[in-house]
């Protein structure tokens, strides 16, 4: 969940319908996956 209110997946379609910068979209996968790395990293 992104927040408690948004789901990745709700996340990402809202990021497609509503890009604030060009490569906006881009830049939240690159997050999602640093993110995703270090959990599994802690792991």
């Amino acid at each position: 969940m992104w927040h408690s209110w948004l789901s990745e997946s709700e996340l990402r379609q809202f990021m497609r319908q509503h890009p604030f910068t060009p490569d906006s979209l881009e830049t939240l996968s690159r997050y999602l996956t640093a993110v995703s790395g270090a959990v599994e990293d802690a792991e």
